[in-house]
């Protein structure tokens, strides 16, 4: 399988655990965190409406009002007419979902992303596993 259908796999099996599995706030958090990273610009603006949102996400508009509406109290982000804009990712990455973590470590590694266990391992076992290495 090429690295980029293997990417797109695991994107998608990602993505049917988030939904199944985590919290809409959890899911926003994550949502705005990975469309900063494919943004490379100092000013990240995020040009997405509310309606856009609810649809992604697959909640109800009013919804997303209220997890924004508390993304900006922290100062997380500012929504401005199908705006957003990334003021602190901190919060946003601390109340993003674990795939967050899980994605963005794949693409950062390009064994992962391409299906290949690092040498002298069996895939997925820790450092102080009993496993002998390969």
């Amino acid at each position: 399988m090429s690295d980029c259908r293997h990417t797109l796999v695991c994107e998608f099996r990602q993505n049917l655990l988030c939904f199944a599995l985590h919290r809409a706030g959890q899911r926003l958090s994550r949502w705005l965190l990975e469309r900063a990273d494919r943004l490379e610009s100092d000013s990240i603006v995020i040009p997405v409406s509310q309606a856009e949102l609810s649809e992604r996400l697959g909640i109800r508009r009013t919804t997303v009002t209220v997890l924004a509406g508390k993304l900006q109290d922290v100062d997380a982000i500012r929504w401005r007419r199908s705006r957003v804009e990334i003021v602190d990712r901190t919060p946003l990455e601390a109340t993003a979902c674990s795939c967050y973590a899980a994605l963005r470590g794949r693409m950062n590694d390009p064994r992962e992303a391409a299906g290949v266990a690092p040498r002298g391992s069996l895939g997925g076992e820790t450092a102080d596993t009993p496993f002998p290495p390969i």
